[in-house]
């Protein structure tokens, strides 16, 4: 398991060059919402947004884009809690979206015994971004890092990792990546 990168966990950890693996975010949105397939088509639509933890990939993902179109931003605000119930708030019509990972969606929504799953017609997932997630070193762990980067450079070279992604995820998220970078 990796987790995303922020600067506050550079003060306590070692993170390596390579990245371990990526996650999948999208929307959570009402059915009737399906055509949102981006920050900037949830920001034209003048869409509200479910609460996020400022510690978050997600709030990070947006507070770039904010920063990046400052003439089309999404109405973005920090959330006290970190495990906000997005789908609920999405569902019962408090907000017009949420930003999710895709597992959690398919957890709570897709899956036959997600809390959710009841309102899996109502509700769509848009992808719009990957999230790198990274694994963390103890600082006194230099070799081993090292020796992690190096494993993860002849990895990379492989379709390893892209077949890995489609076999637990049912995709690879390598295109999404380098679309959005």
């Amino acid at each position: 398991m990796g987790v995303v990168h922020t600067e506050e966990r550079t003060k306590s950890f070692l993170y390596p060059k390579e990245f371990l693996g990526l996650s999948s975010v999208g929307f959570v949105l009402k059915a009737d919402k399906a055509d949102i397939h981006s920050l900037s088509d949830f920001a034209s639509a003048g869409y509200t947004l479910a609460p996020i933890a400022a510690s978050s990939a997600q709030y990070t993902l947006v507070d770039e884009y904010n920063k990046a179109n400052p003439n089309n931003q999404v109405k973005l605000k920090a959330g006290d809690e970190f495990n906000l119930d997005v789908v609920q708030w999405v569902n019962e019509g408090r907000v017009d979206g949420g930003i999710i990972i895709e597992a959690m969606y398919n957890a709570q929504v897709a899956d036959e015994n997600g809390p959710y799953h009841q309102f899996k017609d109502d509700l769509v997932y848009n992808e719009f971004a990957v999230i790198k997630t990274w694994p963390l070193f103890n600082k006194k762990n230099i070799e081993l890092a090292a020796a992690y980067d190096e494993a993860m450079q002849e990895i990379k070279k492989t379709d390893k990792l892209n077949k890995l992604m489609e076999k637990y995820y049912g995709k690879d998220l390598f295109p999404l990546l380098e679309a959005s970078q």
